[in-house]
């Protein structure tokens, strides 16, 4: 199984700071009271990687409560809204019109060309070592058109399938021939796919097990699974918890383990040919935080980390966390047995 280690943190471009995140979690939470709290049934439901009952409480955000797994040490949520739901809140939301007309727009050149042209190119590289016949992808459920658009120019496939998509497409110029958009579930496909990727999608579903037991259906054998997420294990959101400010619903609805990670593509008949956490900004999630409140709680450790070693020892460290696979941000690719 390939490590690899380089830039690729979305997390940097996502948000603005200052006053653009800050307005956009006001207006997710609003939204989640909404959308989630006012009336719906919400749904129990076990570890959505390991699928094991047993859990304690870890805290609540937004009027949600996060469990984590006793077994593999994911977090999620529980009781949690149904993926009809979810599905209303992205095509609707306040939060997601915020998103879209200032977080989207506004770093949308930056996002394409230092996060998505890197990730094409991976995606190529990859699938000409382990699957150099694909010529059909999928896209997944994805919320960023950068990618999309970036994915229908370089014509790489002959075919291209945009799934049900959760965000507006008017940035997107998909009338070309072999691009198909497809607003249904993942679960009524009945073409087949070489590829599919899956940036920042099992995070916000609300049934996991289901979504990837359909994806084992929608490839062919041999066919690969690209993915990103963050993840647990990572360092930053060890130390903040519930203080973090990357883990809210319904965008951090699931944040996974490794070890959850794994469980969950080996169980639906995947093999990992590469898990890596290549992130950049653990350590300065970590040392801004505790900066903007110093009586913030982390570890004696990281206190000291952060209050006397310099900056390289500080660049040192994210890259242990990147080599041994502890940052938080994580792709891996998956390919079906």
């Amino acid at each position: 199984m390939k490590t690899t280690v380089q830039y690729d943190d979305i997390r940097e471009f996502e948000f603005k700071p200052g006053t653009t995140l800050t307005t956009y979690l006001q207006l997710t939470q609003d939204d989640v009271k909404s959308y989630f709290l006012s009336g719906l049934s919400l749904v129990d439901c076990d570890c959505p990687a390991c699928l094991s009952d047993e859990r304690s409480e870890a805290f609540s955000k937004f009027g949600l409560k996060y469990q984590e797994c006793s077994n593999c040490k994911t977090l999620y949520v529980s009781p949690r809204p149904d993926e009809k739901a979810i599905d209303e809140y992205y095509r609707k939301s306040n939060a997601r019109e915020f998103w879209n007309q200032h977080l989207l727009t506004e770093t949308e050149a930056k996002r394409r060309e230092k996060l998505f042209k890197p990730r094409v190119q991976w995606i190529i590289e990859t699938i000409e070592e382990y699957f150099p016949s694909a010529q059909r992808f999928s896209s997944i459920n994805s919320i960023h058109p950068p990618f999309l658009q970036e994915l229908i120019e370089n014509e790489f496939f002959k075919e291209i399938r945009i799934v049900t998509p959760r965000v507006d497409l008017s940035h997107v110029s998909y009338e070309k021939t072999g691009v198909q958009v497809v607003e249904d579930s993942i679960g009524s496909l009945s073409d087949k796919a070489d590829a599919v990727t899956l940036f920042e999608v099992i995070d916000r579903l609300s049934d996991v097990d289901a979504f990837v037991g359909a994806l084992e259906r929608v490839l062919v054998t041999g066919g690969l699974c690209f993915l990103t997420t963050i993840s647990i294990s990572g360092f930053d959101l060890q130390v903040l918890w519930d203080k973090s400010n990357s883990i809210f619903p319904p965008d951090r609805m699931n944040v996974l383990s490794t070890e959850g990670l794994m469980t969950l593509f080996e169980r639906h008949g995947f093999e990992c040919i590469e898990l890596s956490t290549p992130g950049l900004l653990d350590v300065q999630i970590v040392a801004n935080a505790y900066k903007e409140n110093a009586s913030i709680e982390i570890p004696r450790f990281v206190r000291y980390l952060i209050d006397q070693r310099d900056s390289d020892t500080l660049q040192a460290f994210q890259e242990f966390l990147q080599m041994n696979r502890l940052s938080s941000f994580t792709r891996a690719v998956f390919q079906k047995k």
